[in-house]
């Protein structure tokens, strides 16, 4: 799965720095990894499942909603360039 995210971010970044955009891009990834084990088993501790449950799906929809407002920007680089640069006519 990271591997295809990878290289779906890198069609979208085009001739952006590519380095620093993957790193900060796989940085995040980690961090997220890192910590949100530690996050939820403190959560679950301290409120039993339905808090954990409850941030679990309001992420969920959170980045749905995202990605259905986004959506339009989540093209190759090229093809945004390219509607970008054309007159409206």
């Amino acid at each position: 799965m990271n591997i295809t995210n990878t290289t779906l971010f890198s069609k979208v970044v085009g001739p952006r720095p590519q380095g620093t955009y993957q790193g900060i891009y796989q940085m995040a990834g980690s961090f997220g990894r890192m910590v949100a084990p530690l996050l939820m088993s403190t959560t679950y501790t301290f409120f039993g499942p339905r808090v954990p449950w409850l941030i679990l799906i309001v992420n969920f929809v959170s980045v749905i909603a995202a990605w259905i407002v986004l959506r339009e920007k989540m093209v190759p680089f090229e093809k945004y360039e390219a509607k970008r640069i054309q007159p409206n006519v």
